[in-house]
């Protein structure tokens, strides 16, 4: 979905991040979608904010402020890939180990999925 920042996204923006300066931080924006299983389509529901000094500031599709990010600071929430050991397995029917090596003639199946790293 194209669409414009609304204005009072825009506004909220300008008071509440700045450069230390006092310049009004830079940005890019875009509409974010997720999947709706009851109407089995994807719907745009939020706006996603990048400053130019690296936080990221999420809005409704109204303009109203829902929360800010800034990977940075201590105690922040990214996103990552996570191994997962139980998953995989080394050739058919096989047993990983992290000990285990391949040399090309048993092939090594591996689970890898989203998580969720907190640092």
């Amino acid at each position: 979905m194209n669409g414009i920042l609304p204005q009072k996204a825009a506004d909220y923006l300008e008071e509440n991040y700045r450069w230390d300066w006092g310049e009004s931080i830079g940005y890019y924006y875009e509409f974010i979608e997720s999947y709706d299983e009851a109407s089995d389509s994807w719907l745009v529901n939020q706006i996603s904010v990048s400053l130019d000094d690296g936080t990221y500031v999420y809005f409704d599709l109204e303009g109203n402020f829902i929360e800010d990010f800034r990977p940075w600071e201590p105690g922040a929430t990214e996103f990552s890939l996570e191994f997962n050991p139980l998953g995989s397995s080394w050739g058919e029917g096989g047993t990983f180990t992290f000990e285990g090596q391949t040399d090309g003639s048993s092939p090594a199946f591996i689970d890898i999925r989203e998580g969720l790293f907190i640092s």
